[in-house]
């Protein structure tokens, strides 16, 4: 009979069954309703009722359906094939016909007319004899479970009946079986699921979107005769025209700094305007365009140099972030758990296991601009070293305004995401997001949600958008520069060697910190994907204290490419561009030392992801404390040969048109890529493969 391939983790209720058949064939014998009986007098009249009907016609076609939809165990369990989903949209499509429910008095209400599925989750040992448990890190064990969806008439709830037959189980064979959720087609429905918060969001999106139409139609229409009302201007911040425009925007399409103005430009007189002819004074259109001339001045300008290299940078460091958030989340539900597992101790493979590096790119290069910034604008000023204290708090209200709406679009769409999607694993999605966004989303908007350790080993995660802890990071970073910054834009060497001795006091201290940090919990010197080190997560991969080393690195970086412009602009060379015939060789064997770092940084942790405890001895501590920093260190050689002319066709190459447009879209992209890989893999109907 059909019904005996029903429910199959719910058919090894039957004590003798379970280890015959796995012993044998390893494929259960579904039979749920033999061992149903066991339970039938504490199950409610209507699960009873629609019982008997199942197993006296399964030769229905709807009851056909219901038991095709349901999961079997399927081969490859020695290689991690865990995760048995069934077929989840077409159990949730059947109907029990009416006809079937006016003859039953007990099912005649609309609440039972529909199948719902459900999915369970049970310990590996069902399935797995100790032997192949072996075969799973011991660190992830406690993270894995088991799967198996079943289909069934929703007259048997998920409120009383089936927690009643799983008890059952559990008394009898002393192995848990947890319910994680059921879940018919109606409930999918957008008004069952919609809550006030997701009709909130759905307005604000509406108006944004209202905002971006009338700004493109302005932009085409009434733009140039009516420029100066406040409001079109708002408007146009939304245009899709010219926000399409500025990402298009490339230095191929745009006059080139270096290649028409000086550094050093002579400012004109009060009776310029920006309108007027530049070329008695030779200033770019970019500079006027950027403000960078200030009318009415007489003190020679230095202008700030552009680093086109940083573009490409920014994109491969995105690139590799969202290859290495890929891998390790989207894992499961997988046909091939040990592949991917044996994957993570590859040696190459390290290039993206160990591409969390890659994070300190991004920590070097926002150092790196932020000194950058306020290293030429000191120069171009009369302010005082102190000056950059008391003008920081508008600096640091800007940046807030220009972050949070971007944070603020990506939380909603994180929750928005609840009502569109469906899976047998979506509820998973649901749960962690009620619990972790719908709760402490306010932290992201104070930038401080990597402080509270909200993810406790052996807890439920209670972190809103946890990736997020870069923003919250760097943000920190932004509110101490000055104190990292101000006393290199002095014009007295002392005191700028007084700022140079900062930076580095704070890095060697953020080195100690870490060290002590580790040696005192015996934390893994790094990410480890095949140790999920929650600690050293909590404790060091979030803390600033712990991360500040490559934002220092790139404030230095800055401050030697700036002083090197001063220098040659003290010598009055013709001109400060930095490209001036450097030698080949030295470049050459600086980019060797710079790929060497880095290459080197990537793969120390190979023994270790093998298995190597001596991480915990002097040589992993040392690691653990300045592994970041001397990444950060290679990649600032490395850019420091880019852009004195070293190794121009690289130069070129990561300064090209598409780099400079992709770079546009880092910061977004890094925003939402994490919420659409978790949506994605629990969304999915078919497992994932992975290949070698």
């Amino acid at each position: 009979m059909m019904f005996i391939k029903l429910f199959m983790i719910l058919s090894i209720f039957t004590t003798s069954i379970v280890t015959i058949n796995l012993q044998e064939d390893r494929k259960f014998v579904y039979n749920f309703f033999r061992f149903f009986n066991q339970v039938r007098s504490q199950l409610s009249e209507q699960c009873k009722t629609i019982s008997n009907y199942v197993q006296n016609n399964s030769n229905e076609t709807w009851i056909a359906q219901m038991i095709d939809a349901n999961s079997l165990l399927e081969p490859g369990t020695g290689d991690g094939n865990i995760q048995f989903l069934g077929s989840y949209d077409e159990c949730i499509q059947i109907r029990v016909p009416q006809s079937v429910r006016s003859q039953l008095p007990s099912l005649n209400n609309p609440l039972y007319d529909s199948i719902q599925y459900c999915t369970l989750a049970f310990n590996m040992s069902i399935i797995l004899n100790q032997q192949e448990i072996e075969k799973y890190p011991k660190s992830i064990i406690p993270l894995l479970s088991a799967t198996a969806g079943i289909c069934i008439p929703s007259a048997c709830t998920s409120e009383s009946d089936i927690p009643i037959i799983l008890s059952r189980y559990s008394e009898i064979t002393n192995n848990y079986v947890r319910l994680d959720n059921c879940v018919t087609g109606d409930q999918l429905a957008f008004s069952k699921r919609a809550g006030t918060g997701h009709i909130i969001i759905i307005v604000i999106i509406v108006v944004i979107i209202a905002f971006c139409f009338i700004g493109t139609v302005i932009e085409f229409t009434i733009w140039q005769t009516k420029y100066t009302n406040w409001y079109n201007r708002l408007f146009l911040c939304f245009s899709w025209k010219r926000n399409f425009e500025i990402l298009a925007r490339t230095t191929s399409n745009n006059v080139k700094l270096k290649k028409l103005a000086p550094t050093v430009i002579p400012e004109a007189i009060n009776d310029v305007k920006p309108s007027s002819s530049t070329s008695a004074i030779n200033v770019s259109q970019e500079a006027l365009q950027s403000g960078e001339v200030n009318y009415g001045a007489t003190k020679p300008k230095l202008v700030r140099p552009q680093i086109t290299c940083f573009d490409g940078i920014r994109f491969i460091s995105f690139s590799f972030i969202l290859t290495y958030h890929t891998f390790t989340a989207a894992q499961q539900p997988s046909s091939n758990l040990l592949d991917v597992i044996k994957a993570e101790t590859g040696f190459i493979n390290q290039l993206v296991t160990n591409a969390a590096l890659w994070v300190d790119t991004f920590f070097l290069l926002s150092g790196f601009l932020v000194a950058h910034s306020v290293l030429y604008q000191r120069r171009n000023s009369d302010y005082k070293v102190w000056h950059q204290i008391w003008s920081h708090p508008k600096r640091l209200l800007h940046r807030y305004l220009r972050l949070t709406p971007s944070i603020a679009g990506v939380l909603m769409l994180s929750i928005l995401i609840e009502v569109f999607g469906s899976g047998p694993l979506w509820n998973e999605y649901v749960v962690l997001s009620k619990s972790t966004c719908h709760k402490n989303w306010w932290l992201l908007f104070l930038y401080v949600n990597n402080i509270f350790r909200l993810n406790q080993p052996m807890s439920y995660p209670s972190e809103c958008l946890a990736y997020l802890w870069y923003v919250a990071v760097d943000m920190q970073f932004y509110v101490i520069s000055p104190l990292l910054i101000m006393f290199l834009t002095s014009q007295k060497s002392r005191t700028r060697l007084f700022g140079v001795a900062i930076n580095l006091i704070v890095t060697i201290l953020s080195w100690i910190i870490t060290g002590i940090l580790m040696n005192r919990d015996g934390l893994t010197p790094t990410v480890l994907v095949t140790i999920y080190d929650l600690d050293y997560i909590n404790l060091i991969y979030k803390q600033p204290h712990c991360r500040i080393g490559p934002y220092c690195v790139g404030i230095l970086l800055a401050y030697i490419l700036y002083r090197r412009t001063i220098e040659k602009n003290e010598q009055n060379e013709e001109s400060a561009d930095l490209n001036a015939k450097p030698n080949q060789w030295f470049g050459l064997l600086l980019l060797s030392i710079s790929i060497t770092i880095i290459l080197t940084i990537t793969l120390l942790t190979y023994p270790w992801l093998l298995g190597d405890k001596t991480y915990h001895d002097f040589g992993g501590l040392l690691y653990g404390m300045v592994h970041r920093t001397f990444w950060a260190i290679g990649w600032a050689i490395f850019i420091y040969v880019c852009v004195i002319g070293y190794a121009e066709p690289l130069n070129r190459f990561l300064s090209t048109g598409i780099f400079q447009i992709l770079s546009k879209l880092t910061y977004q992209s890094y925003l939402v890529h994490s919420i659409l890989i978790s949506a994605i893999t629990h969304m999915v109907r078919q497992k994932f493969i992975t290949l070698n």
